[in-house]
């Protein structure tokens, strides 16, 4: 016999692209003259004696000076149903942005990079599948972010040396948006 109906959990399971049930909500933005708003920064801690283990290349991570800047963008790490964009303040959602989306790819730059990577209000996934106006408000809630933590890299960052700009998913439009601004 066929179900007449779904139950909340089949909804959300057969479709994943359920967009958020609220509207948006104005979020302050980070401090990014704050070392706590940036994943990564040269002025934290080494951060090679906590991921060592399993990303050997950093174990002198950011600890001298490289002839290279990276400023990266990580990917989108939220699906969240109840709001639009994160809010991720909290010391567990940190570490799983390093340890699943922003590690993974910076290991392969961190011998010849000093790595700038902020922390930003990312919009949901579902942001991405509907042109709405609460989408384009959680967008660039997002890109504003990233652009103030771009703007503070500039303002105390080296102008001489060549820099990178790399963005993984989302991280990757907000990068291509700063570029053409």
């Amino acid at each position: 016999m066929k179900q007449l109906f779904w139950h909340f959990p089949d909804m959300y399971r057969f479709n994943r692209f359920l967009k958020p049930m609220v509207r948006p909500v104005h979020l302050p933005g980070y401090d990014y003259t704050e070392m706590s708003n940036w994943l990564i920064h040269p002025e934290q801690f080494d951060l090679g004696t906590k991921y060592a283990t399993k990303y050997p290349a950093i174990s002198e991570f950011n600890t001298e000076e490289k002839p290279i800047d990276l400023f990266f963008v990580h990917r989108t790490t939220m699906h969240s149903k109840l709001r639009w964009n994160s809010q991720h303040s909290g010391r567990v959602s940190r570490e799983r942005i390093m340890r699943t989306s922003v590690l993974p790819i910076i290991n392969a730059f961190s011998e010849e990079c000093t790595i700038y990577v902020p922390m930003y209000k990312q919009a949901t996934l579902y942001s991405f599948f509907e042109e709405s106006e609460y989408s384009k408000t959680a967008l660039n809630t997002a890109y504003e972010d990233v652009r103030e933590a771009f703007l503070q890299y500039l303002r105390e960052g080296d102008a001489r040396k060549p820099l990178v700009l790399a963005g993984h998913s989302q991280g990757a439009c907000h990068i291509a948006r700063l570029i053409k601004e």
